[in-house]
């Protein structure tokens, strides 16, 4: 018995087998597809583009395993695909990265992503949905197109991993996992549900929203193969954090990478200064994203090595390895949130002296920032030291 695996990530198509042993075997990934669209703040792909490569990875991993039991899917979060009762794509899909709302306008001059925000001043957003409201949420697109006047009517709002399910499908079957439904930004946390208050208050309830399911539930088989199951797609930050051993509440997940993020497993729908999504084992995961890390360095980085075109991002990390200390001035402050993030969107470096006024007392300053803002992430869900044996 095997499985085959995809990951629908936002850079490559990852792929492997899964033996009867849970071993990963033939391990592959394609670029994913580029975005195809020139109009401005839109980020789109062509979903038949994304479907016919993910049929090309079915194929060649079914010629690698015997007995196939089932294809599994992974997918980035906050992306849109809109299909129509037939099952047929009426969108391409729109990323994430995607940030329509704030350039298209209503009639009295405010952007789609503010004028949800004035339509929704009752609604605390993180308690009712789980999310904070953000640019680039499916609901906001959503808004976005039907300001602009574009027909919803009747179309179903799927995410990218559960649309190419579907369309694997041998029959359509409009279904999304709660992962992915959370992602929406239109999610009923403490219910597990559609928020019908929220979609109303956008007129967006002519839509044929997807009936919801538990994780990874089972929906049908593949196209001419009736031996090979078909699972709901899962988000990539719960699978990704399960792959990463997230199963006991003493435990703290921290994923530094172009982003960062803290996580912790939580029983309820705790409240707080924080994002908490479905997760496995009937559990939530008490979360804050967005914590700035690869991607601001990064930035900061190319200050230093502009001026230096022979110069990369590894020469200057190589610069700082050789040439760093122990000794740091604790009085410089590096704060990384060039981009908009969890803790602002206006970075900055303050307390600069002659001697700390150099590339590698700034670098010091920036991971300590990042440091800390783990930290503050903490304390924001009420997390203490005794509260965790693994980090």
């Amino acid at each position: 018995m095997s499985f085959v695996a995809i990951d629908l990530g936002a850079t490559y198509l990852k792929s492997c087998t899964i033996d009867q042993n849970y071993k990963i075997h033939n391990i592959t990934r394609y670029p994913f597809p580029s975005f195809d669209n020139i109009v401005p703040f839109e980020r789109s792909v062509d979903f038949f583009k994304i479907l016919e490569l993910v049929k090309q990875v079915v194929d060649e991993k079914l010629k690698l395993v015997e007995n196939c039991k089932g294809i599994l899917f992974s997918n980035q979060m906050h992306g849109l695909v809109l299909m129509d009762q037939e099952g047929t794509p009426r969108s391409p899909f729109i990323s994430w990265q995607d940030k329509r709302s704030i350039n298209t306008f209503s009639d009295n001059g405010l952007n789609a992503y503010d004028l949800i925000k004035s339509l929704t001043e009752d609604i605390t957003w993180n308690f009712e949905t789980g999310e904070f409201l953000r640019v680039g949420f499916p609901i906001t697109q959503l808004f976005a197109m039907k300001l602009a006047g574009q027909t919803l009517n009747g179309l179903i709002p799927m995410d990218l991993g559960n649309a190419v399910v579907a369309s694997l499908c041998d029959k359509f079957i409009p279904k999304v996992d709660c992962t992915n439904a959370a992602a929406f930004g239109c999610f009923d946390i403490s219910r597990n549900r559609w928020n019908n208050k929220l979609i109303d208050k956008l007129g967006l309830s002519d839509l044929r929203w997807p009936e919801i399911l538990p994780i990874a539930s089972e929906i049908g088989f593949l196209k001419n193969n009736p031996a090979i199951k078909l699972f709901t797609s899962i988000g990539d930050q719960q699978i990704s954090l399960l792959g990463a051993g997230l199963t006991r509440s003493d435990q703290i997940s921290l994923n530094i990478a172009t982003g960062s993020q803290v996580s912790i497993l939580s029983d309820n729908v705790d409240k707080g200064d924080f994002q908490i999504r479905p997760y496995f084992f009937n559990k939530y995961i008490k979360t804050i994203t967005h914590i700035p890390a690869g991607r601001s360095l990064n930035a900061l980085m190319k200050i230093f090595i502009e001026l230096s075109p022979n110069l990369s991002i590894v020469d200057a990390w190589d610069y700082y390895n050789q040439h760093n200390s122990a000794i740091k001035d604790l009085e410089l402050k590096v704060d990384l949130s060039f981009f908009s993030s969890a803790f602002g969107n206006m970075g900055s470096i303050s307390n600069l002296n002659e001697d700390s006024l150099n590339f590698v007392s700034i670098i010091d300053a920036a991971l300590e920032n990042i440091a800390n803002n783990h930290f503050l992430g903490f304390k924001r869900m009420n997390i203490q030291h005794k509260d965790f044996v693994d980090l």
